[in-house]
């Protein structure tokens, strides 16, 4: 029984990552930086107008996306809004939640922002913007600290590549990934991602390992270095034996299936890792 019961928890955890793998929550990680960064940077773009108010429960869910120059978060709490505007893989995410200082209690609360700009902005323009409400009204303070450990390179096996290209006229999802028998949903109302990019396929290997790792090192990034461009339709099916488990699965580890599935294998090394660390957040000010 108490072997069920940790399998279960393991399994949750997992379903949790992949949920989050599929609907893209959190973004493209970017390079490690080297020297010290200031503890807030103000971003050079700017929302016109905005509204931030308190989440009210079973008022709608609705996960943070930009488009022509509008920003929408509707019932999330700060953790991953910063995630999304920092651009931090969840291994990162989970270190900041972790580290936040006592005023930052309030980070745990659900909020409701809307903000536009007169003119269309880029993702990364809309990301800078945001950086600079939560700087602005959140009075969001933090500075990113490295250190050296594990990073895993993605790269290309003996035998090549034996993943199909995705194209536009693809009708059918292009990331489909199976669990000890389990297919990985989306969230309820996420639409299925097309194909994907290596980079940012090494991304969702980086968000797997920070869910399943079991309590050890949190960050182990995987880096992209297959020299592939394009999006390629993923189809990956691994099991993943929690700790004390005995249970027997049919599909292989997740290592052996990218070799077999994928024609991918991981090279791990010592390397930087880079964690972002909340100094200081506080309510928002009034609108």
């Amino acid at each position: 029984m108490e072997k069920q019961r940790v399998y279960d928890g393991f399994t949750m955890r997992i379903g949790l990552a992949l949920s989050a793998i599929v609907t893209g929550v959190v973004a493209q990680q970017p390079p490690p930086q080297s020297g010290p960064r200031p503890s807030v940077e103000v971003a050079s773009e700017r929302f016109d107008v905005a509204s931030i108010k308190l989440h009210v429960s079973g008022s709608g869910y609705e996960p943070q996306s930009c488009s022509n120059g509008r920003f929408v978060s509707i019932g999330l709490s700060l953790i991953p809004i910063i995630a999304w505007a920092y651009d931090l893989n969840q291994g990162q995410m989970i270190e900041m939640r972790q580290r936040l200082p006592k005023e930052g209690g309030k980070t745990t609360l659900a909020y409701d922002i809307q903000a536009k700009s007169e003119r269309a902005l880029t993702k990364s323009q809309c990301k800078g913007a945001l950086q600079a409400l939560l700087a602005d009204r959140f009075r969001l303070a933090f500075h990113w600290e490295f250190r050296e450990g594990q990073v895993s390179d993605l790269v290309i096996a003996r035998g090549g590549p034996k993943m199909p290209r995705w194209s536009e006229t693809d009708t059918e999802s292009g990331f489909n990934l199976t669990l000890n028998g389990t297919p990985a949903g989306a969230a309820p109302g996420a639409a299925r991602p097309t194909g994907m990019t290596m980079q940012e396929f090494a991304l969702s290997l980086t968000n797997l390992a920070a869910i399943s790792s079991g309590g050890g090192d949190r960050q182990k990034p995987v880096i992209d270095k297959t020299g592939l461009d394009g999006k390629y339709k993923i189809d990956l099916k691994f099991s993943n034996r929690p700790p004390g488990g005995d249970q027997v699965f049919e599909d292989p580890d997740l290592e052996t299936a990218l070799q077999q599935q994928l024609g991918l294998k991981l090279e791990t090394h010592k390397g930087i890792l880079k964690t972002f660390l909340v100094d200081h957040i506080e309510p928002p000010s009034a609108n």
